[in-house]
């Protein structure tokens, strides 16, 4: 047990085989996660980026142990969904997410037994997807060891959703509702299998109930934007829009979404100047020439709308 220390709480004595694995397979060995500090560590020291982002099973433990940070390197460190990650923290045993990687970058071990693992999470889109794919088998794996285990229908339901496949993520992500009524990443995921869906009802409910728990969730709030948009209630658009810039100091696709909604309520002007940053952000998007140039077309100014009109061909 001395010779574990800091982990001596995952000590087990030589009536229990400590055959490699054998532990990790078969006892919840980490189960406080208190090794995820000493991987943080090993984040900050090796990976030059001056944000990091990591994903694990529970958000929670990521931010309690940023907490034991020194100021500078807590700003380091962001906790992000799984396709957005740098990296995956690993610390349960039948974890859905570690089943479906073959290396981990940096790895602690006692009793011949990993009890943390820290994966290099995929970048590539279609990689990404082949991920989604063995999460989802994996996943249902696990349930079937813990019919209980509410996170793995999160994990099924999440996946299914960046496969495209929005009824089957829509079934597993309300199975987590009945059990846990605040998981607001299920909501979060129903909302946009929901929106996706054009059922527009069903995706606002979900989203104000994740803004109920997380409020500066730009993400939802912009996502709601669009919701408002796509259902005519183009001031609810504009304000939500307005909401999200402020909360992420502005984006090319918040502008673009807000030039739009501008357009749509009338407000030609207003719309340009939105536009106008959109493109000093990002001036790759010429799906919005044509609105651009119905501004200019409505506000007169029949030279600058057939530019715009022939810059869209």
């Amino acid at each position: 047990m001395i010779n574990d220390h800091p982990f001596q709480q995952v000590y087990f004595n030589n009536f229990i085989s400590h055959e490699p694995g054998y532990l990790k397979n078969n006892y919840e060995l980490e189960y406080w996660g208190c090794s995820v500090k000493q991987g943080i560590d090993h984040l900050l020291t090796t990976d030059s980026n001056p944000i990091i982002k990591i994903n694990c099973l529970t958000n929670g433990l990521i931010e309690r142990q940023v907490l034991l940070l020194p100021v500078d390197d807590r700003k380091r460190i962001q906790f992000a969904d799984f396709e957005e990650a740098d990296y995956f923290v690993s610390h349960l045993k039948n974890d859905p997410y570690a089943n479906v990687f073959s290396n981990a970058d940096y790895s602690i071990t006692t009793l011949n037994s990993d009890i943390l693992n820290i994966y290099k999470l995929e970048k590539d889109p279609a990689k990404q997807l082949k991920i989604c794919e063995k999460l989802i088998v994996s996943a249902k794996n696990a349930k079937a060891n813990d019919f209980n285990d509410i996170g793995t229908d999160y994990i099924i339901g999440s996946s299914f959703y960046k496969l495209g496949k929005d009824d089957s993520a829509i079934f597993y992500l309300q199975k987590v509702l009945p059990h846990d009524l605040s998981y607001v990443q299920a909501e979060k995921g129903l909302g946009h299998a929901y929106l996706d869906k054009q059922n527009y009802d069903s995706a606002e409910v979900y989203y104000k109930k994740v803004l109920e728990h997380t409020p500066d969730d730009a993400d939802v709030i912009n996502n709601l934007g669009v919701l408002y948009l796509n259902t005519k209630k183009y001031q609810l658009a504009i304000d939500e829009f307005n909401k999200g810039i402020a909360l992420t100091h502005g984006n090319a696709v918040a502008y673009s979404n807000l030039g739009r909604s501008y357009y749509a309520a009338g407000q030609y002007n207003t719309a340009l100047e939105n536009f106008k940053k959109e493109f000093t952000l990002d001036s790759r998007n010429k799906s919005d020439y044509p609105v651009i140039g119905a501004c200019w077309q409505m506000l007169g100014k029949k030279d600058s709308a057939n530019k715009y009109q022939a810059m869209a061909k």
